[in-house]
């Protein structure tokens, strides 16, 4: 038997079955596994202040006048202030100059 021949007999007999064991438990688990963790929409996400700010061109002073006046809706965690992405897009339909409401 040559080099060659020898060659072929041990990948065609031993290495195969190896790999595609191998290829077939991955897919197993892959098919058992628990899928990731859907991403967070971007409607549904939180912004900073700062953000919010940026968004609009604005001051942060001008972000916290319009929550004080109920224009945006902050959540606070703790000692942090949020404000849901969805509800600030949401707000220059609400938001004039002078901060009276349309």
């Amino acid at each position: 038997m040559t080099a060659q021949q020898n060659l072929s007999f041990a990948i065609e007999q031993i290495l195969r079955p190896i790999v595609v064991n191998a290829v077939e438990h991955v897919l197993d688990e892959l098919k058992t596994a628990t899928p990731p963790p859907a991403p967070v929409a971007e409607s549904e996400r939180y912004i900073t202040k700062k953000e919010v700010a940026a968004l609009f061109g604005v001051s942060e002073v001008s972000v916290w006048d319009w929550e004080k006046k109920g224009l945006l809706t902050g959540y606070r965690i703790g000692n942090l202030v949020r404000y849901k992405y969805s509800e600030v897009m949401a707000s220059p339909k609400m938001i004039q100059r002078g901060g009276q409401k349309q």
